[in-house]
């Protein structure tokens, strides 16, 4: 699907933590890409040894407390039912997701995009795609 109207975001590393919570807050924004982002603040917790200078960029966008409200999986359902493309997704240590702990990771918002009649708006492709420069809708 070709998008001609709208605000698009797109971000790679920590900017693509930036344009999903602009996504989040702001309705004018009517499609998101993100690539290579930290996929989940739990695979940061999870690892917490784990740190490199692509993480430490992406989680100093991590608000005190957000854990206790949110979290990058949540984030993402607020876009529903606006287009979202996730790719090349990493967890603590940097490592990209496999398909399968991408699905996981991302249930929620898949469930909320399938309840919104918004399915095909989701994007996951799979995490080593991480040269990929379509944008959300492609």
């Amino acid at each position: 699907m070709e998008i001609t109207e709208g605000v698009v975001a797109m971000g790679d590393c920590a900017d693509g933590l930036w344009a999903v919570y602009a996504a989040a807050l702001d309705e004018r924004i009517v499609a998101v890409a993100a690539r290579r982002r930290l996929a989940s603040y739990q695979h940061v917790v999870e690892h917490p040894s784990a740190t490199s200078i692509q993480n430490d960029r992406m989680t100093s966008v991590v608000a005190p407390g957000a854990l206790k409200w949110s979290e990058l999986p949540n984030l993402a359902s607020v876009v529903a039912p606006r287009h979202l493309r996730l790719s090349g997704l990493v967890d603590g240590p940097n490592r990209p997701l496999s398909q399968d702990e991408l699905a996981d990771t991302h249930a929620r918002t898949a469930q909320r995009y399938e309840a919104l009649g918004a399915a095909g708006k989701l994007l996951l492709p799979e995490s080593s795609d991480v040269t990929d420069r379509q944008g959300p809708g492609a």
